[in-house]
């Protein structure tokens, strides 16, 4: 019995499976690299674990441009815009152990990566005395930190940490933002 219908259902599905692959596309860091440092096509090997490009680009030591900017506005009417130059004006993007990255900016944060930027995990906040007036105490909100970059060269910095501030005769609430270019260091 020849039954046409048949034969074309059975083509149909000999080419729609002809047609569907095995496509894995595992996040970065859920690989390990293969002993001679290679990593499945589209990825590389980073510390041992196989990352995207775009993702590993963003690992090393990051220095402001000549537009780099702090600003901050205080509850008290306070504001203050500050040029971040020289030696403090970088930021180290290294992997993380309970991220994919962590960084040190007055604390430590733990960033998450969405594409080629960093994404700051949520509720994060730190307290800290300050360096040069060990009776005035911050706690930083971590609110955002994106470094995002296209080649692993040059990069932008966008970041926003409220915080609280008390003193001997006070305490206050402001809110910082810093947005730089960046260039990476080898």
């Amino acid at each position: 019995m020849n039954r046409p219908g048949v034969r074309l259902l059975l083509g149909a599905l000999l080419a729609g499976a002809v047609g569907c692959g095995y496509s894995p596309n595992p996040p970065s860091m859920k690989l390990l690299c293969a002993p001679d440092l290679s990593c499945p096509e589209g990825y590389t090997c980073v510390s041992g674990t196989c990352w995207r490009p775009s993702e590993a680009n963003l690992v090393g030591h990051w220095v402001f441009g000549m537009n780099a900017v702090q600003t901050v506005a205080c509850d008290d009417g306070s504001t203050q815009m500050t040029q971040l130059q020289g030696p403090t004006g970088f930021i180290d993007l290294v992997l993380g152990t309970a991220s994919a990255f962590s960084t040190f900016y007055f604390c430590e944060w733990n960033l998450d990566v969405a594409g080629s930027s960093t994404v700051i995990q949520p509720n994060q906040t730190c307290s800290a005395p300050d360096m040069v007036n060990p009776t005035t105490t911050y706690t930083w909100h971590g609110q955002s930190l994106a470094v995002t970059t296209s080649d692993g060269k040059k990069g932008k910095l966008a970041a926003s940490f409220p915080y609280d501030y008390t003193t001997l005769t006070g305490h206050g609430t402001c809110n910082m933002h810093i947005t730089a270019d960046l260039t990476k260091q080898q």
